[in-house]
């Protein structure tokens, strides 16, 4: 296969002749231009003119399984050559390089190809400094929490894989020589996340409100301090997350950004523009966090979830991606299901489910995952009881909704709510709901919960 480049100006000569490189290479200049020394003499030198009709291709015994390469300042000119080109069988594919807008259309000739060297300067130099960007924010990170005898990496209580993923990360992020431990104040319960732990061999530390003082530095991963009862941490040295604020505090550093679909992906980006290797166990743990928490690119999911997917998926174990991916249920577990099936009340598109007393608080988000496969179920809602406060989840697919938003409208005045416009979290006192709504029994808190719940919906979709 021969490479036919065509060149009217000197400056891009070096550039084509290294897009061909490990091809024949036949150099045609257009034009009157001197070349430099290291230019090969060109087989061809055509007037302007010329390099416009196609009948000089047969003199260079080109073929329709060549290709043609057209460097040129003035893209426009070529349109008569390309024309008379699309005409000729077998017709060689063109490739017309320029940093000018051309009038050409492209979509008329599949022939043809355009690359706008600019559009392609301009791509990479905002990858190099958004890049930038990242490695300084990283650096950043590292310079906090470089001189700590003793960090902590705290999760939320029944930490996910992506809170799990993320604080693998800045483990690594620190290095070897930093011992930071990855803990909750509550413990990991559902078996996707404990078959995450267990053969990624990363077990999450459980730790006491107690033990919190003895450690010199306090980061956060997918979670924010507000999700703490107040006064909890002496301390808040970082926050990286991908959730919505959850209120007010201050932090040495803080990197808090509702665009990504996952931390995960966030600390992927931290530690790929510092050039800090990822061993095939850490990308695997953050590609789970990326596809749990993104439903598989999904749900809310970012150009920059798909970049770290794409870079991931490679370099994972997929035999332990698997085994995290199909954990077994139990009879516990089971039972709920039965329980979320026939406790379902539906308006329209709505579903909502109330659980009452629940011993566990990860069987909540559970069920709201799976209540969405319930019908022609577009928004639901599922909540209970678990150690004197109500915990619901929401779930929504309508794109005209935000339910993060109505969430925290809605239950904010009882405690902490928010989240993404697909998926939402509200956890405030039980106590404080009965007194404020005069719901008595458990069953008159899920009708409250629900009625609040549906006429917020359907104010919003007035």
């Amino acid at each position: 296969m021969k490479t036919i480049i065509i060149a009217d100006h000197a400056e891009a000569l070096s550039m084509a002749l290294r897009l061909a490189e490990g091809n024949e290479r036949i150099l045609v200049q257009a034009g009157d231009f001197p070349l430099a020394p290291h230019h090969p003499a060109p087989a061809l030198r055509l007037t302007l003119e010329e390099a416009q009709t196609a009948s000089w291709i047969g003199r260079l015994g080109a073929g329709g399984g060549d290709r043609i390469v057209i460097f040129t300042t003035r893209p426009d000119t070529y349109t008569p050559f390309i024309e008379t080109l699309g005409a000729t069988s077998p017709t060689p594919p063109v490739m017309l390089v320029t940093e000018q807008p051309v009038a050409l259309a492209i979509s008329a000739r599949p022939y043809v190809t355009l690359v706008n060297l600019a559009e392609i300067a301009r791509e990479r130099l905002s990858r190099e400094w958004r890049a930038v960007a990242i490695r300084q924010k990283a650096f950043r990170l590292w310079s906090l929490l470089k001189d700590a005898r003793k960090p902590l990496i705290i999760t939320q209580n029944d930490p996910d894989p992506d809170a799990i993923a993320s604080g693998m990360a800045v483990q690594a992020l620190l290095g070897p020589e930093i011992k930071a431990t990855l803990a909750t104040l509550g413990r990991v319960t559902r078996n996707e996340n404990l078959a995450m732990t267990r053969l990624l061999k990363r077990p999450v530390k459980t730790i006491a409100a107690a033990d919190i003082p003895a450690y010199d530095r306090v980061v956060f991963v997918d979670v924010q301090p507000p999700y703490f009862p107040p006064g909890l941490f002496h301390r808040v040295d970082a926050v990286l997350d991908h959730h919505p604020g959850a209120g007010e505090y201050d932090a040495a550093f803080r990197d808090v950004d509702t665009t990504y679909g996952a931390t995960a992906t966030m600390m992927f980006e931290y530690l790929d523009a510092g050039g800090i290797p990822i061993s095939e166990r850490l990308a695997t743990a953050l590609l789970y966090g990326v596809i749990t928490d993104t439903m598989l690119l999904a749900r809310d999911s970012s150009e920059r979830d798909f970049n770290a997917f794409a870079a991931l998926w490679p370099r994972a174990n997929h035999n332990l991606l698997a085994g995290m991916s199909r954990p077994r249920l139990n009879a516990d577990e089971l039972r709920y299901f039965v329980r979320a099936i026939r406790a379902r009340r539906a308006v329209e598109d709505f579903l909502f489910i109330w659980l009452g007393k629940v011993e566990r608080e990860d069987i909540i988000p559970r069920m709201a995952d799976f209540s969405l496969q319930i019908g022609e179920t577009v928004v639901t809602g599922v909540a209970g009881v678990v150690d004197g406060a109500v915990s619901l989840s929401a779930r929504n697919t309508d794109l005209n909704l935000d339910v993060g938003e109505m969430i925290s409208h809605v239950f904010s005045p009882f405690g902490g709510a928010g989240g993404h416009r697909s998926m939402a979290k509200a956890v405030f006192p039980l106590s404080a709901f009965r007194k404020a709504t005069g719901a008595r029994t458990l069953s008159q808190v899920g009708d409250a919960l629900m009625t609040m719940m549906r006429l917020a919906l359907a104010d919003r979709r007035k």
